[in-house]
């Protein structure tokens, strides 16, 4: 069973550190006007010069509407702060939901690569969990994220964990890059990795793109990574995404290409939404779809219009 399940969460470790000082860069950025490039200006809907919650959302209805004139990612410095605020206690909260359907004993210690790790919530939700561990397991954390907007947090995120006693390399670099071209095992001079992240990278992906970059993200972990741990011990990896069939049906592409592979495979699947009907993938709803941190009142009144219940769809396997 879970430590998450009989301790109450800490938002003052790396998650709340990293909130507040996003927070205060974000604040003293001042007006972007001319700082941030707008390439929907005037075209979509709605917009308003320096609004990062406009921004935030023409990202999101670019994503689900198609539509070619609105901003495409988060590629303003300032959105980036305003994106640690607004997500990352929702996204740590539901990788913490994630851990707590699995036993974790079997895990020596956590050695950790994580595919799009934008603020790192994985790492977050991880610190949560050994400051509970009597044994203080070794957490080895490499994270890697395609948008050169993050250095600013990242730096943050590594002192953090410098003075903390967390293994922490984080790099600016194409997920789908650093699994091909780094040499993973034994004689690799990258360990393979017993905990694979993959969160809201499948849905990040351009949706022309998306099937040919989702198949081969997954092959690369099977031929690049797992390899290393077949027949030895457990892998552990966790995809959370949003719950829509476009990133679901990766799922289950991924298990049969690891069964195909001869993998023994343990999986589950979850979501936090109410569904309007079965849609057949075998997913348990979550019990709960609260956010599991005591957040300061200050920061849900604040502009970011935070995103605090869970809402992804997971699927959760150990493969061995």
């Amino acid at each position: 069973m879970s430590i998450f399940n009989f301790l109450l969460p800490d938002e003052n470790l790396l998650i709340g550190k990293v909130v507040n000082v996003a927070d205060a860069l974000h604040s003293t950025y001042g007006i972007c006007n001319s700082q941030c490039n707008h390439p929907w200006l005037g075209k979509c809907p709605g917009n308003i010069v320096g609004s990062c919650l406009k921004c935030s959302e023409e990202v999101h209805w670019q994503r689900s509407e198609r539509r070619v004139s609105c901003r495409a990612g988060y590629n303003c410095q300032k959105m980036i702060y305003y994106y640690v605020c607004r997500y990352s206690w929702k996204y740590c909260s539901e990788i913490m939901y994630a851990l707590e359907c699995v036993d974790l004993s079997k895990y020596g210690e956590y050695k950790v690569s994580s595919l799009g790790c934008g603020a790192t919530p994985d790492l977050m939700a991880l610190e949560q969990l050994i400051r509970g561990d009597e044994n203080k397991k070794i957490v080895s954390y490499v994270g890697m994220d395609i948008n050169p907007l993050w250095q600013n947090v990242h730096s943050e995120i590594k002192n953090y964990c410098s003075q903390n006693n967390i293994n922490c390399s984080l790099e600016i670099e194409d997920a789908l890059d650093y699994v091909n071209f780094r040499k993973f095992g034994i004689f690799g001079f990258y360990p393979a990795p017993n905990m694979i992240f993959i969160s809201y990278l499948l849905s990040s992906f351009p949706d022309s793109k998306r099937e040919e970059y989702a198949e081969k993200l997954l092959d690369l972990i099977i031929n690049k990574i797992l390899i290393h741990n077949k027949g030895k011990k457990y892998t552990l990896i966790v995809f959370n995404d949003i719950d829509k069939s476009s990133i679901r049906q990766f799922f289950n592409i991924f298990l049969k290409k690891l069964q195909q592979n001869g993998y023994n495979v343990q999986c589950t699947k979850k979501h936090f939404k109410d569904r309007n009907q079965d849609y057949g993938d075998g997913s348990v709803q979550h019990e709960s779809d609260n956010n599991k941190f005591n957040i300061p009142p200050d920061l849900r009144k604040s502009e970011y219009n935070l995103a605090i219940k869970c809402s992804s769809a997971q699927l959760i396997i150990e493969v061995i």
